[in-house]
């Protein structure tokens, strides 16, 4: 029932005890892999450190998305996002990093990893979400109508979620957003940057369903730890749309009702 993160050269690293599932394991693993590859400082390179961890392939479950090629075979930044979401949303006492032990070399990777070590790492704190405000404000549209803002957001990629989220869910429940609405909102291009995932082909720039739903997952995932519609505001046209979305009501109409 253990689940095996990494088995290498060096030694293993293995979350044991409470048994996980399937998609838990795979997973977990992916996060893991992915922020020992490039959250953490070391002096030898990462592909030295592949034999370590036994990684030839990519680590990425299918559904989730690929690799970068860079750190290799660890998760590009869209699937790290819909990793992160999956492991955070899912984190409880059966689905968590409470219990990874490592052998030989890597018992000393273990233990910063472990428990709310790393729920710190792979699902950042609200203390961490208001201490490291992104410098400037998130701006969602900036156009002749008005501006659509967030004063204060943890990180940039909190910024680009919550754009991609808030413009994909307005795209969705306005009409003639393909004739008239998108230039007005200031979506003159793919709202969508490509780490985070993809444009659709219906909706004139902004994200398709699958990327919405891994947007919506995360953001969801991290609402309680600062990255959220709490600060959104509208200045303009704008106001009718920050009324709607600021806050708790933004919370029910991207998350659902708590």
């Amino acid at each position: 029932n253990d689940c095996v993160v990494a088995s290498g050269v060096v030694g293993d690293l293995v979350l044991a005890g409470t048994p996980r599932d399937a998609s838990c394991c795979a997973n977990l693993r992916a996060g893991l892999l992915a922020a020992l590859a490039l959250y953490t400082d070391s002096n030898v390179t990462w592909d030295t450190q592949l034999a370590w961890y036994g990684l030839s392939s990519c680590s990425v479950p299918p559904a989730l998305g690929t690799c970068r090629d860079a750190p290799a075979h660890v998760a590009d930044d869209a699937a790290l996002l819909r990793v992160l979401a999956a492991v955070c949303s899912a984190w409880s006492p059966t689905c968590s990093t409470e219990g990874l032990v490592g052998t030989g070399l890597l018992a000393s990777v273990a233990p910063q990893l472990q428990g709310a070590a790393g729920r710190e790492v792979l699902c950042p704190t609200t203390t961490t979400a208001t201490t490291t405000v992104f410098v400037g404000t998130c701006t969602h549209g900036d156009t002749v109508i008005g501006t659509l803002q967030s004063a204060e957001v943890p990180d940039a990629a909190c910024c680009d979620v919550l754009r991609v989220a808030v413009l994909g869910l307005v795209a969705r429940n306005i009409e003639r957003w393909n004739e008239d609405w998108y230039p007005l909102l200031g979506a003159t291009s793919c709202t969508v940057p490509p780490r985070v995932g993809n444009c659709s082909s219906t909706l004139t720039n902004v994200a398709d369903e699958a990327t919405m739903q891994a947007t919506l997952k995360y953001l969801c995932s991290r609402w309680d730890y600062g990255c959220n519609t709490n600060t959104l505001e509208g200045t303009g046209m704008m106001v009718q749309v920050s009324s709607q979305l600021a806050g708790a009501a933004g919370r029910e109409l991207l998350c659902g009702p708590p």
